[in-house]
């Protein structure tokens, strides 16, 4: 069963729901920014080779992690402003939502920043060629690969994560990450291409390499449960 006493203990502070609004009025200037964007009327041999297969950006998958969390935030947050009686059923909401985090947002959106910033400053080519300036607006791209990371730290700090399960995060984690690789592959097995070029330029070994990396969240997994547990510790000696 959830902590319901330690759900009510954590809506005094009004900084959460400070970030989860300004979080929420960001995402949705991106959501707008795309749903606006027409591929279709660029015609590019790197933009045409995207469009069937645009679904599989692990940027989109990430920011869509992002928005469902944002959402469940506030409902959450909105719950605790307004009262909520039924203390059980919000621990429960309240416990999916930090799960989510701790086990999907947060690896991910440091993985897709860590990333596309690394390789756009090792050769923008690899990830994002210089095509898409005159097609995706520079505040788009920072939205989707740099502001995120801040949102998603300040997140860690200033919302408090409740208790969870460790094997179930775990699950989730390996359950998406692998789930994606298999993705990656079917289309290369299928279609003899690589969704991200640079994957067919790595060596076996360099391969293997990028995989480990793209395996790390794991450990952001470890390092958040540890910050909660450090938290949550502080937090009954002050009582």
């Amino acid at each position: 069963m959830a902590d319901v006493k330690h759900v009510s203990e954590r809506s005094s502070s009004p900084l959460p729901i400070v970030l989860h609004l300004v979080t929420f009025l960001h995402h949705c200037m991106l959501v707008y920014g795309f749903i606006t964007l027409d591929l279709d009327q660029f015609d590019h041999p790197v933009v045409n080779s995207i469009k069937p297969f645009k679904f599989l950006t692990i940027s989109g998958w990430s920011f869509q992690l992002q928005m469902h969390h944002v959402v469940l935030s506030l409902y959450v947050d909105w719950q605790h402003r307004r009262g909520c009686k039924d203390r059980e059923k919000l621990a429960k909401c309240e416990l999916y939502k930090d799960m989510l985090f701790r086990a999907l947002v947060l690896p991910c959106t440091l993985l897709v920043s860590v990333l596309f910033w690394v390789l756009y400053l090792t050769d923008r080519d690899l990830v994002y060629p210089a095509v898409w300036d005159s097609i995706i607006p520079p505040w788009m791209n920072h939205g989707v690969h740099t502001s995120t990371i801040l949102f998603t730290g300040l997140e860690l700090l200033v919302a408090r994560s409740g208790d969870g399960s460790r094997r179930i995060e775990g699950i989730m984690y390996w359950v998406l990450s692998l789930g994606y690789a298999a993705l990656l592959n079917l289309l290369y097995l299928t279609c003899g291409i690589w969704f991200y070029p640079f994957l067919g330029m790595l060596s076996w070994y360099r391969l293997v390499f990028f995989l480990i990396f793209s395996c790390s969240g794991r450990v952001l997994l470890e390092a958040a449960w540890r910050i909660d547990g450090v938290g949550r510790l502080k937090t009954l000696k002050c009582n």
